[in-house]
């Protein structure tokens, strides 16, 4: 019992750290505040329920920690879920995007291209190696497409080649844990669902900071590349 609680403590302990990384980079996100407070609160709780079992703490105490981390995971679902599910002007926000942006469309559309390779280049259980080879190299082709349609289609400047394209992928990611947590709700046996509601937040961040790192530098050179020819 005690080498599961100190595991589950030493992954928080890490996820802490790059929360709080993303944390000094992104000051004022309020996703990323409320997710560190809710990981926090689980932190605590951890650590009361061991030093319970070792006789160190009161119940009241380990009550306390538990009604904190309770309440944390309820303010953060709620935050998510105003963010995510039941924010009305969200549907016509997009469907307006679609209907009028070019690169509205091409994101929404690169997003599933991503998830739906995510999904499908997991299924199959033997070469797990080179399918997930596979799926980086099919995904690449995918990015570069993209940039290659902001830049000489759309004829948009790096910077908003790479938000476009960062916006793609954080999609992709975004669907992804959502497709994850879903899973973890169906099965018996999965990993604590802390971590699928920490990645909703976390997946489409991390996924996109690279993305936009690498579309930026892209299109930067494309129009040396374009004059050079």
């Amino acid at each position: 019992m005690f080498e599961t609680i100190d595991k589950d403590l030493s992954e928080i302990d890490s996820k802490i750290i790059e929360i709080q990384m993303m944390q000094s980079s992104f000051s004022g996100n309020d996703e990323i505040a409320a997710a560190l407070k809710y990981i926090e609160s689980c932190q605590r709780l951890l650590r009361a329920l061991k030093a319970k079992n070792y006789k160190q703490l009161s119940g009241n105490d380990l009550a306390q920690a538990a009604k904190e981390t309770q309440s944390h995971r309820a303010i953060l679902g709620q935050y998510l879920a105003d963010k995510f599910i039941i924010d009305k002007d969200l549907l016509p926000k997009v469907v307006k995007l679609i209907e009028e942006k070019p690169w509205g469309r091409a994101a929404l559309l690169l997003g599933t291209v991503y998830f739906l390779i995510g999904r499908a280049f997991a299924v199959p259980t033997n070469h797990v190696h080179a399918w997930r080879l596979a799926a980086w190299v099919v995904s690449g082709a995918a990015f570069a497409a993209h940039i290659g349609y902001e830049h000489y289609r759309l004829r948009h400047s790096p910077r908003l080649v790479a938000w476009h394209a960062a916006l793609a992928v954080a999609l992709g990611a975004f669907l992804l844990a959502v497709a994850a947590t879903v899973h973890a709700v169906v099965v018996a046996s999965h990993a604590p669902y802390w971590r699928f509601l920490l990645a909703l937040v976390t997946w489409p961040v991390i996924a996109a900071l690279p993305a936009f790192l690498v579309a930026l530098i892209a299109g930067a050179v494309l129009p040396h590349l374009s004059r050079g020819t």
